[in-house]
């Protein structure tokens, strides 16, 4: 007899454990009992038994956002609907008022006046130390 075989019987082979009469050599990757063809549930890694993933499957997370908040099933996305209907009513008004009112009380509505150049309090104390530097040096 070689050393290092194990010996042949019925204990040796592993079983499902549903499955008593189907022989399995795929082991669960969480608890390590074999699992047959029909009891092996794909992981991220290797398979899983359908005791643990019915076991896992009652512990799941709760689904979240892109950015991490709840997720609640059946709400309404309110205020992508209220973009929608601005850009919606926009267009409308476009089609309705003749000439291009819509677009420049749109468009330039929160733009600022063209760039000038203001005489501010700045600008006054600069030039009126100029004005006090120039006369010294007359």
């Amino acid at each position: 007899m070689t050393e290092g075989s194990p010996a042949a019987g019925p204990e040796a082979v592993p079983v499902c454990p549903r499955h008593p009469d189907r022989v399995s050599y795929v082991t669960c990757q969480r608890c390590g009992r074999p699992a047959c063809p029909e009891c092996q549930r794909p992981a991220a890694v290797g398979f899983q038994c359908v005791d643990c993933v019915r076991e896992l499957s009652g512990a799941a997370r709760a689904p979240q956002t892109m950015y991490g908040g709840r997720a609640r099933p059946g709400s309404r996305p309110v205020v992508t609907i209220g973009i929608i209907a601005v850009c919606v009513l926009v267009y409308a008004l476009q089609w309705i008022i003749p000439g291009n009112a819509v677009y420049v009380d749109f468009a330039y509505a929160n733009s600022a006046p063209s760039p000038r150049r203001s005489r501010g309090a700045c600008s006054r104390a600069r030039s009126s130390t100029r004005r006090a530097s120039s006369s010294t040096l007359r």
